[in-house]
């Protein structure tokens, strides 16, 4: 089974649609667990410092990028299928860093789930926020998706012709992306998912 979520950005004549199909599996109870980094940092922050200190040349903030992710993916419970991958850095006027991590299963994004690792100038971490989802292998076995994305960009295109109530002929799809990712639905359950980008142009709005 197929279902999708969908959200719209308009502009001008320009509809972007952005759809997740999820691959619906047979589980009857989730196994995967999200968690808040930020009602948990109490319980993490801890173990980075321990993991920082038995490396006590160099602080977190300091580390290369490879030695950063892998000790912040022990610390929240993350296994060696998971991987966070730094997407941005950034260090404000008071010298304080900003770094953000989206968190991959398998080679996979899983959507929605980031990381923010605050620290000060020192390098000490301060805070963290954002969520990571745990135990998607249990969830999720195989990688191998039970609808093509053929099919998935066909739902999708013609999902669009029906939240738009008018006629597919109005419209040239264009630029269409599509990804495979890791999607938790509304229960919990981490599936796989496709996720489609289709740029739709209103050529009959004149």
């Amino acid at each position: 089974r197929v279902k999708g979520n969908y959200r719209y950005r308009l502009h001008v004549s320009f509809i972007t649609i952005i759809a997740l199909f999820v691959l619906i599996t047979n589980n009857v109870l989730a196994a995967s667990e999200k968690i808040n980094l930020r009602e948990h940092k109490s319980s993490i922050i801890p173990k980075l410092d321990k993991q920082t200190n038995n490396n006590k040349s160099l602080s977190i903030s300091t580390q290369s990028a490879d030695k950063n992710r892998s000790q912040l993916r022990d610390a929240v419970g993350l296994t060696a299928e998971d991987t966070l991958r730094e997407t941005g850095s950034t260090t404000d006027k008071s010298g304080k860093t900003h770094k953000r991590y989206q968190q991959y299963h398998r080679g996979l994004a899983v959507w929605g789930h980031q990381a923010s690792v605050h620290s000060d100038a020192a390098g000490s971490i301060e805070n963290l926020n954002g969520s990571i989802l745990r135990s998607i292998g249990q969830d999720v076995q195989s990688l191998q998706a039970s609808v093509s994305v053929e099919r998935a960009i066909q739902i999708a295109e013609m999902t669009h012709a029906e939240k738009t109530k008018t006629a597919a002929s109005a419209w040239e799809l264009r630029n269409t992306r599509h990804e495979l990712i890791i999607f938790d639905d509304a229960k919990g359950t981490a599936a796989l998912a496709y996720l489609i980008e289709i740029a739709a142009v209103n050529i009959q709005s004149g």
